[in-house]
């Protein structure tokens, strides 16, 4: 499958939208084929079957107990070699959001406790004043 710079101009252009991944679904399983569906959508083939993969074929994998990619590939007409690419790449994505969260979740406690610290600290220079201020006035 190969696609031109007019092709990816078109598919980066248009975002799906809900209606087109409902209709994408109805479509696939009414066995419409991919280049129908990306005429009707204004959409590249490689972005209807990646869209294929990622919305429906994807959950899938991730519900189903005995997921065959080999049975996948054969329902919905798409390489089990690309199926399983995606996959993967899906799989990757999903546990670097998770690390990445992880990650967020931790600077923001850092950024508390530090904020925290600050405010304490101001709060000691302000008592260490105070204290000053009585330790001079019995000087006197």
């Amino acid at each position: 499958m190969s696609f031109n710079k007019d092709d990816v101009e078109k598919s980066q252009k248009s975002l799906w939208t809900i209606d087109e991944n409902d209709k994408l679904i109805k479509d696939v399983c009414n066995k419409k084929s991919y280049e129908r569906i990306a005429l009707e959508n204004n959409k590249t083939v490689s972005c209807v079957i990646a869209r294929v993969i990622s919305h429906i074929i994807y959950p899938k994998y991730d519900n189903e107990i005995d997921f065959n990619i080999e049975k996948k590939s054969e329902e919905y007409k798409i390489s089990s070699t690309l199926i399983n690419k995606y996959i993967i790449n899906m799989k990757k994505k999903r546990e670097y959001k998770k690390m990445k969260d992880e990650d967020t979740k931790r600077n923001l406690k850092y950024d508390d406790i530090m904020r925290s610290l600050k405010i304490n600290e101001i709060r000691m220079d302000e008592i260490i004043i105070k204290l000053d201020k009585l330790l001079n006035i019995k000087k006197e």
